[in-house]
């Protein structure tokens, strides 16, 4: 397993969620709006932006803006 990164050249991050074994991560389209309004909460609570997203069945990609100092704690 890759190490998380502790320094960011960028205030751009592409962040990629994988189900284990590539397994499912949503069953339904409830599943997802879940997960969407999970993330919309987040957001408000971290300084970061999210610009692009895509849910697919077993994989998430997120294109986040935020300041580097946020991911160096």
């Amino acid at each position: 397993m890759r190490q998380p990164r502790c320094e960011l050249s960028s205030d751009f991050v592409h962040i990629i969620q994988r189900g284990l074994g590539r397994r499912a991560l949503f069953e339904d389209d409830v599943d997802k709006k879940r997960y969407l309004d999970t993330l919309k909460r987040m957001m408000g609570e971290y300084d970061v932006s999210i610009l692009a997203w895509t849910l697919t069945t077993n994989h998430i990609h997120l294109l986040v803006k935020t300041t580097p100092a946020l991911f160096m704690q």
